[in-house]
């Protein structure tokens, strides 16, 4: 059944959003005010606040955050877990006024737009690392995306891979397959359609799992390609050892 009073006060919250991007853009830089604008749309949008695990050892320096991509909620979440992220926004899929909006309210964290296969995405991310050398970066690697049950995916771009850098891989789980944006093995919902199905669920659970850190090999004799896929083999392998758990 759709939840109508959840739906008004997404429809509230949206315009107060367009009144912060567009007229008092200055507020966003505060950290705690980004975080609850986060926060709030997760839980507008039917998600439980993470149960999170961290399963983290070792300690690189400024890893590169490497998440699954299963629906358009995923870095958003992150952001309450592991704190102020500089996240690489594919915003292809946005037009007009929704795109403005994203953009405004998320540049003055020092998120790095790009756009679906061009040429020049993999200098853009390198050049703001140059100039950005302390900021931790967050990540979804084309063809990371999950197929219905499969969360990992058949295979990983090599654009994370080949900054050389360490890798954070974290895990997200939902409690109700409706949460993600997949109606089956093959077809998945698009943005409107996603957020309809929002309102039209029971909040989901959601669990963060913060893998091990991953590092090249010393040796340098991986190619970015050999590392992305040791590295989607590696989250397999965890995610089959850590079976689901919500409580």
């Amino acid at each position: 059944m759709f939840n109508i009073f959840r739906f008004i006060i997404f429809i509230i919250y949206i315009i107060i959003c367009f009144f912060i991007a567009f007229f008092v853009p200055f507020i966003t830089h505060n950290d705690s005010i980004i975080r609850l604008i986060y926060i709030i749309f997760n839980y507008l949008c039917g998600y439980n606040k993470p149960i999170v695990r961290d399963y983290r050892k070792f300690k690189h320096d400024d890893p590169i955050v490497l998440f699954q991509h299963t629906n358009l909620i995923d870095p958003v979440l992150l952001i309450p877990v592991l704190g102020k992220l500089s996240v690489i926004v594919n915003i292809s899929y946005l037009s007009g006024l929704p795109r403005k909006m994203l953009h405004r309210l998320m540049s003055s964290h020092n998120t790095i737009f790009i756009e679906k296969d061009k040429k020049n995405n993999l200098k853009i991310i390198t050049d703001f690392i140059a100039a950005n050398p302390k900021a931790v970066i967050a990540i979804a690697p084309s063809g990371g995306h999950s197929k219905y049950e499969n969360r990992i995916g058949d295979s990983f771009s090599t654009g994370a891979f080949a900054l050389g850098k360490a890798v954070s891989p974290v895990l997200i789980r939902y409690s109700d397959d409706k949460a993600t944006w997949y109606k089956n093995e093959t077809e998945f919902r698009g943005t409107f359609e996603w957020l309809f199905q929002c309102f039209m669920r029971k909040h989901a659970d959601v669990e963060v799992l913060l893998m091990e850190e991953i590092a090249p090999l010393a040796n340098g004799k991986e190619t970015p390609k050999e590392y992305a896929e040791r590295v989607r083999l590696a989250m397999i392998e965890f995610d089959k050892a850590h079976p689901p758990c919500f409580k």
